[in-house]
């Protein structure tokens, strides 16, 4: 009988183990701070948008922000089952590619994952229908993205395109967390930025996450062929400026006279000058993950300047 009982708790603690190397490496606690992060923020801004003034975050938000993450680890899951045979070849180090974990497992994690985002909607109050509406869009609009839209083949073809299609989702997540958290739909200008920018850091990240380095496989994805580094460091930059003059009027439309949320925002944005710098004259796999630090930053510093702008 005891026996029986450490042996299964054996198991349990072996694929405990198991799961948590794959979180690791494609979950980290990293995404779950961010992701709290974003939707603070955009909770916040949908309040403000309503009501010109903010509430304290309740137990319904704490909801709101497991569900906000549980989608994020959804996109994920989705990537690893599209991926999967493609991660084999080309990242057989991964967790999923060895086999300590796999793609049923990652199903069983998936399944009450969309729960989640359902009862944050149907929760909502006032805001219920459209926060249900957008919810279910984004769900359809993430299935389709698991699916490639059905044109995998032609798509995967087209980098920049297959990029745009996938970053779509962002705006649609975004617009789904401040209508169901404020409770309305109002079409503002700061609406509009802050979807803007959420669509723009989305390609900057992708961009930066695959100009990848000279000492790279070939065989992966890269804007490098497209754009070559120059080129694709170019797009980066502009991205960054468009994503940071955004930044800039989001916080002019919360608050006009408040210094400390600027200064936040051009640390961030400066935080990218370096990495990008340094990739150009070391273009290899170690200065493209320093670049995609830098952008981390920078994300950080925009998000935290709007937190600032709103309570300071």
């Amino acid at each position: 009988m005891n026996t029986s009982i450490n042996d299964d708790l054996s198991i349990s603690s072996s694929f405990i183990k198991r799961f948590n190397a794959w979180v690791k490496e494609r979950f980290p606690l990293a995404n779950i701070i961010s992701g709290t992060l974003s939707y603070i923020t955009m909770v916040s801004i949908g309040r403000f948008i309503v009501n010109k003034d903010l509430t304290n975050l309740g137990f319904l938000d704490i909801l709101g922000a497991l569900a906000f993450i549980s989608h994020l680890l959804l996109l994920r899951i989705f990537d690893e089952h599209k991926d999967y045979e493609v991660d084999k070849i080309n990242h057989p180090e991964r967790a999923l590619s060895r086999g300590l974990i796999t793609l049923r497992h990652l199903k069983f994690l998936a399944l009450p994952l969309p729960v989640l985002g359902l009862l944050w909607s149907v929760f909502n109050g006032a805001a219920s229908n459209h926060s249900l509406i957008l919810w279910c869009t984004l769900i359809c609009y993430s299935l389709l993205m698991a699916k490639e839209f059905f044109i995998g083949a032609w798509l995967t073809k087209r980098l920049v395109l297959y990029s745009i299609s996938h970053m779509l989702v962002s705006p649609i997540m975004i617009l789904w967390i401040i209508v169901g958290g404020s409770g309305h739909l109002e079409l503002t200008n700061i609406l509009f930025f802050i979807l803007a920018v959420s669509f723009t850091s989305g390609i900057s990240y992708e961009l930066t996450r695959k100009t990848r380095g000279t000492d790279e496989d070939t065989a992966l994805d890269s804007y490098n062929k497209s754009f070559g580094i120059n080129g694709s460091l170019l797009l980066i930059t502009l991205f960054n400026i468009v994503s940071f003059i955004l930044g800039v009027l989001i916080i002019k439309e919360i608050n006009q006279s408040t210094i400390t949320a600027m200064v936040i925002l051009v640390i961030g944005y400066v935080s990218t000058f370096y990495p990008t710098y340094n990739f150009l004259k070391k273009p290899v796999e170690k200065s493209r993950k320093i670049n995609e630090g830098g952008l981390g930053l920078f994300f950080l510093g925009l998000y935290s300047s709007i937190l600032v702008a709103l309570f300071i």
